[in-house]
C-alpha cells in the first residue's frame, strides 16, 4: 500500500509521461534562469543521457527482466558484478543510472556557479 509515482498517475505510461514534462519544464527554467548566465546551459550535456534513460525506462516498462547492454557513460554501477547476477539487477541498473545522471547534473551546476 505504498503510495508511489505509478500509484498516483494510476499507469507506468503516465508516470512516464510526467517524468518527461518534468524535464522538459526543469530546462526550460534553467534556460529562463540562465539569461544572465551562460553557464548554466552546461547543464543540457545530461539531455541525452536523460533521453537514454527515458528510453531504458520504457522498456522496462514492457519487460522488467530487460537489461540494456551497459556502455561506459553508465557507470559507476556500484558492485555490479554481483548485482548483475540478480533478478533485481534491470531494476538497480536504472537507479544507479538515474544518480550517476542527477550526480553529472549536479557537477556541471555546480561548476556554473563557481565560474559565473
Amino acid at each position: 500500500h505504498k503510495t508511489t509515482l505509478c500509484r498516483k498517475f494510476k499507469t507506468k505510461e503516465n508516470a512516464l509521461k510526467f517524468i518527461l514534462f518534468f524535464y522538459v519544464v526543469s530546462f526550460l527554467l534553467i534556460i529562463y534562469m540562465s539569461k544572465g548566465n551562460h553557464l548554466y546551459l552546461l547543464t543540457f550535456l545530461t539531455i541525452p543521457l536523460i533521453a537514454d534513460l527515458y528510453s531504458s525506462l520504457n522498456n522496462y516498462n514492457k519487460d522488467k527482466t530487460n537489461l540494456p547492454q551497459i556502455k561506459f557513460w553508465h557507470y559507476p554501477l556500484d558492485n555490479w558484478k554481483e548485482v548483475s547476477k540478480t533478478e533485481d539487477a534491470p531494476f538497480y541498473f536504472r537507479f544507479f543510472y538515474s544518480r550517476n545522471i542527477m550526480t553529472f547534473f549536479l557537477l556541471l551546476t555546480c561548476i556554473a556557479i563557481l565560474f559565473s
